[in-house]
């Protein structure tokens, strides 16, 4: 073996060398983990809204976070000690809703509670809390609009992380949705879908039901199998954008519906944002007539009903009209992307926020997280037309 000063060098330099391109290798590892997770899940991806403060969202929303992880609906207000905010008479009002929906704001950013740094103990705290809420049969609720929410979100984390802590309770969750679906008889089309409780018979909550479709289609992005009700309700949402169109005519066998009419003259109903994205998330795709007809509606809105809108409507809108995509929706996107800076608010605690005013809406919680994820409507879902 050469023992000459030059070969000792050499290896010397050798050494030194790798050593340093494993630091570098580690350094480059530990900033990219302290990133928000934009791609470790291929169903999850971040782009940036211009003119849009995020960050500023998602402090506002970690300053109104209790003490044990939870965002309370009655009073999270209390929470900030400078401005008190107002409580919510909608169906979002309770503390699993609020929990649910401010966890999918920060994953819906790409932050998730294995990443390090940014919002990892949020997050975490916020799931920690849903998690032990969750009974071994894996219900969160018998109110369907909580189980239905609240299982979109551990779906997603699970999705995003493959934490083994959450999948149990994901699949569980939807397993419970599931089990709920009852059927509602309108001769001659049986359609499955959900009451909002055991208490509540014959209804068809429009937007519950696209709620519970999302939550499916979470679980089945994280894996799972629910194949037997997603087929089934493939099937109902196009018996049920039948029904509605009709639901005004005196015919036997129509069922009734909740939805809200915004604009009486152009007869936009929020409904239509929710069997849009029903429909969209179920696999119809542009061609089919009934789909072209309503999207054509949606993206064309009066200013009427645009701006009577509420927030959640919005999100809807928004999601269904990208999912869609063409022309409409880039002119559709052009004419909401302005109010994602215009009407977020720069001072004292209310910075970050939304207000509810004149937006049908009278919490700011609820006009921020779903001001929030209208923005993300690109990020959170690729367009689902584009995968098998």
């Amino acid at each position: 073996m050469d023992s000459s000063p030059k070969s000792h060098k050499a290896l010397k330099m050798f050494v030194m060398t790798g050593f340093m391109l494993v630091v570098l290798a580690v350094i480059v590892y530990v900033k990219y983990q302290q990133l928000p997770n934009y791609n470790k899940h291929k169903d999850y991806h971040i782009a940036t809204t211009p003119g849009f403060a995020q960050p500023d969202s998602l402090l506002w929303l970690k300053r109104h976070q209790a003490n044990d992880g939870s965002w309370r609906a009655g009073d999270y207000q209390f929470f900030c000690g400078e401005h008190k905010h107002g409580p919510s008479n909608s169906v979002y009002n309770t503390d699993l809703i609020y929990t649910g929906l401010a966890c999918l704001c920060y994953l819906s950013a790409g932050y998730d509670h294995k990443l390090p740094g940014g919002f990892k103990k949020v997050v975490g705290r916020g799931l920690d809390w849903l998690l032990a809420q969750q009974t071994a049969a894996g219900v969160w609720s018998d109110n369907n609009y909580e189980q239905a929410i609240v299982s979109m979100t551990i779906n997603e984390a699970y999705a995003m992380t493959m934490d083994k802590s959450l999948k149990e309770a994901a699949e569980k969750s939807v397993q419970t949705l599931s089990d709920r679906a009852v059927a509602f008889n309108h001769k001659p089309k049986l359609i499955t879908a959900w009451n909002r409780n055991e208490q509540e018979h014959g209804i068809i909550d429009l937007t519950l039901f696209t709620w519970c479709v999302m939550a499916c289609k979470s679980n089945k992005v994280a894996g799972f199998n629910c194949d037997r009700i997603w087929e089934e309700a493939k099937i109902s949402i196009h018996h049920i954008n039948e029904l509605y169109i009709n639901k005004n005519k005196k015919t036997a066998h129509v069922p009734k519906f909740i939805d809200t009419l915004v604009d009486i003259e152009y007869a936009y109903s929020e409904a239509d944002s929710d069997i849009g994205t029903a429909m969209i998330f179920l696999g119809y795709k542009q061609g089919d007539p009934d789909l072209d007809i309503l999207m054509n509606k949606i993206n064309t809105m009066t200013d009427r009903a645009f701006y009577n809108q509420d927030p959640h409507s919005l999100y809807k809108s928004r999601l269904c009209s990208f999912q869609f995509g063409g022309k409409n929706w880039v002119k559709f996107n052009e004419r909401t992307a302005p109010l994602f800076s215009l009407k977020q608010n720069n001072h004292d605690c209310s910075d970050g926020s939304y207000n509810p005013d004149n937006h049908n809406c009278d919490s700011r919680f609820e006009a921020t997280v779903f001001f929030f994820l209208s923005t993300q409507i690109y990020d959170r879902w690729p367009r689902l037309k584009r995968r098998p």
